[in-house]
């Protein structure tokens, strides 16, 4: 996948989650139990945070700086990966789930706008080379990007159509 073909992926998952969110209300948005015990609200908190970490990986890579993944106190090595990320997203949620909806969506909106910022950072090459990121040695580094929006938006606008009331 090249940089065109990525930044079009992502901008799309992006409008797709807008346009749903256009139809729910506020109540609806902040509604718990809608992907377990998480809101909508906080599948947006989710979303963002994924989004943040990702640019940020790539973004340390580039600058030469090491990278840990997947946040500190939630470091990858060693750890039993499933586990591993059943703890940080019970992290994740905890950190956000009273925030108010007008701020999740700030930080959504800056999440977005900082995966998109970075991919246009990227070359073809960079996006590519399945060697090119330590951290995501042997795949390229379009999978992480996927993997952490569109893919992840797509997984996550299933689950709130299924219990769209």
């Amino acid at each position: 996948m090249d940089n065109a073909s990525l930044l079009h992926e992502v901008t799309a998952a992006h409008a797709e989650l807008e346009r749903r969110l256009a139809t729910l209300t506020e109540g609806q948005i902040t509604r718990s139990r809608v992907h377990g015990e998480m809101s909508v609200k906080d599948v947006l908190a989710h979303l963002a945070a994924w989004e943040r970490m990702d640019a940020g990986w790539i973004n340390a890579s580039l600058r030469g700086e090491t990278v840990v993944r997947y946040a500190p106190g939630f470091e990858l090595a060693g750890a039993a990966h499933d586990q591993l990320l059943d703890r940080l997203n019970q992290h994740i949620y905890q950190q956000n789930k009273d925030r108010p909806l007008p701020e999740v969506l700030d930080d959504l909106r800056t999440a977005q706008a900082e995966i998109l910022s970075t991919v246009r950072s990227l070359s073809n090459d960079d996006i590519t080379d399945p060697h090119r990121f330590d951290w995501w040695d042997g795949e390229p580094v379009s999978t992480s990007v996927a993997g952490n929006s569109p893919d992840h938006y797509h997984e996550h606008l299933t689950l709130i159509e299924a219990w769209r009331p």
